[in-house]
């Protein structure tokens, strides 16, 4: 059985990851309006420990390619 996820905007674990610090910020500043709970990542070598501490229930790729996010996502395995 699953448990339940709380998904409300003051509880929700949101991550967001690019590349560029200006995107992940930008994008950031966007969702803390709503989203209490925002993190960034932009080190690509520190993507899968900062995908580990914050455990995520809402992740944001903001990439410049499609290309760029698959090999973050893909690297979380």
């Amino acid at each position: 059985m699953m448990e339940d996820i709380d998904l409300t905007p003051k509880r929700a674990a949101v991550l967001v990851a690019s590349e560029s610090v200006a995107d992940a910020e930008l994008v950031g500043k966007l969702l803390q309006d709503e989203f209490h709970n925002v993190k960034l990542s932009t080190r690509p070598e520190f993507a899968v420990e900062d995908f580990e501490a914050q455990r995520p229930t809402v992740l944001v790729l903001a990439f410049d390619s499609l290309e760029a996010a698959q090999r973050y996502y893909l690297g979380l395995d």
